[in-house]
């Protein structure tokens, strides 16, 4: 007994005083939540970086020096950034779309990119810096180094001869389906195989679903690329779904609010003969679950509310007599099912483009065709 009192007393000292000192530390760094003594020694023993260091220990960051030192060699292998401020890497051979001869914005004919996002902390931080570059462009080491560190999630981005990305699996039927909308419809960020008409396609071999989303695409964009699709398919068009994403409500332009939209789909719809029609509304995240994407400084606290025009959208759509889903409350229910808001966001990969989840809980609300 006697001898393993001299054990373990020492050792409850010295437990206690080590509790003490952590005690007293953390009182004096109260601001700085991390600064345990114990991890301190721990992390110095390990020999990881310095805790005044940019990149702590974790998921690396891409700085914005380090982005801005491979500039020349992005532009030298056609590799294109978005949500970053460089125009240098805004070229024709970076670029996805084009204007086809048909006058209409859409992906190149024949694209086959590889896509991802940069994990870093010096830009926007729900809409981070995105990547992508031709599957066979020639990248200088150290851009591939770069990329491997910070690069999250590759994906595939490929089109057709006609400029429609691809939806997989690859079905020919003589009936087709039509997705319509800009980045939110044609899958910015996911791969082929994900997109709203990937996930739909997988239901059925009867159907082919074409995906006519555009990047970038205004309203106007949206409107002529189903109206040359409508001549292409004439005849064959057994339902659309048209994604009306909450970027397009501007009273400035052609077609920048629901009730021209509407009326302009309810025509389309008739002339082509289209017995089903979907809306699809997506908000951004901020409209979603502003509680945890609105605070101040940030790109969230000056984004538009949008309630009037989401709820003049539904109205028309209800009167035009197609079907209406709005991702916000898909995203809202997810939310509920798990009992915290920051589960909406596992629908998105950045703040209004959908996850692969996202877009399976979209299909699922999806008519069957």
């Amino acid at each position: 007994m006697r001898k393993t009192m001299l054990v373990v007393v020492p050792i409850v000292i010295a437990i206690l005083t080590l509790l003490v000192i952590e005690g007293v530390a953390s009182i004096a760094n109260w601001k700085h939540a991390d600064r345990s003594l114990v991890y301190g020694v721990y992390a110095a023993m390990r020999g990881s970086q310095d805790r005044t260091s940019p990149h702590p220990p974790g998921l690396p960051t891409a700085s914005r020096d380090e982005i801005e030192a491979l500039i020349p060699d992005m532009v030298a292998a056609g590799v294109g950034m978005g949500n970053v401020p460089y125009s240098d890497l805004v070229t024709d051979r970076a670029a996805i779309n084009a204007v086809g001869v048909d006058g209409c914005l859409a992906p190149k004919p024949g694209v086959d990119k590889v896509t991802t996002y940069i994990r870093s902390g010096d830009y926007d931080r729900y809409d981070p810096p995105s990547l992508f570059h031709d599957r066979q462009a020639s990248l200088t080491a150290a851009l591939q180094v770069f990329i491997d560190a910070y690069g999250v999630r590759k994906a595939s981005f490929t089109s057709n001869a006609f400029g429609e990305r691809t939806t997989l699996p690859k079905v020919v039927a003589a009936r087709k389906v039509l997705v319509a909308g800009d980045s939110v419809a044609v899958g910015s960020m996911i791969d082929d195989a994900e997109t709203i008409a990937s996930h739909l396609q997988r239901r059925t071999q009867t159907v082919q679903f074409v995906n006519l989303g555009v990047n970038g695409a205004s309203a106007e964009d949206i409107v002529c690329r189903l109206s040359k699709s409508g001549e292409r398919y004439k005849g064959q068009i057994a339902g659309l779904i048209y994604v009306y994403c909450e970027n397009d409500f501007d009273s400035g332009r052609p077609y920048g609010t629901p009730e021209a939209v509407i009326a302009w789909l309810k025509a389309f719809a008739e002339e082509n003969r289209i017995p089903s029609v979907t809306v699809v509304y997506a908000p951004y995240i901020y409209n979603i679950v502003p509680s945890i994407t609105r605070f101040a400084g940030s790109r969230g606290a000056l984004h538009g509310v949008y309630e009037e025009e989401a709820a003049r959208l539904r109205s028309q759509v209800e009167a035009a007599g197609f079907g209406y889903v709005d991702i916000g409350e898909i995203a809202q229910a997810e939310a509920r099912r798990q009992g915290t808001d920051f589960a909406a966001l596992s629908l998105f990969v950045d703040h209004v483009h959908l996850s692969d989840l996202g877009v399976a809980l979209l299909a699922k609300a999806l008519p069957r065709f």
